[in-house]
């Protein structure tokens, strides 16, 4: 049972390395190709200050039920991708 439960965990651990390195692979990108390779935004915000934040939502379901991962982008005033953020996404 702990193998099992160490064997996950280092799985988990693994898998959410893959989804950051897909993620900062758009930092310093402009939003434009952002937007051509994963389509419309779900969301956008225009900050007061200049630039945006970006927000995409993917549906997953899992053995509890129905997921919601949400992606966020945040980009500067000349359409650049800064830094980003996500919560309850698998892997992909």
């Amino acid at each position: 049972m702990k193998k099992i439960t160490i064997l996950s965990i280092l799985t988990i651990l693994l898998l959410s390395g893959c989804l950051s390195k897909k993620m900062d692979s758009w930092v310093g990108s402009p939003l434009d190709r952002l937007a051509e390779s994963w389509g419309a935004p779900t969301s956008t915000y225009n900050k007061s200050g200049g630039g945006k934040v970006v927000t995409y939502t993917e549906m997953w379901s899992n053995r509890y039920g129905m997921q919601t991962c949400v992606m966020t982008f945040d980009v500067d005033s000349n359409s650049i991708v800064r830094s980003w953020r996500y919560n309850n996404c698998r892997a992909f």
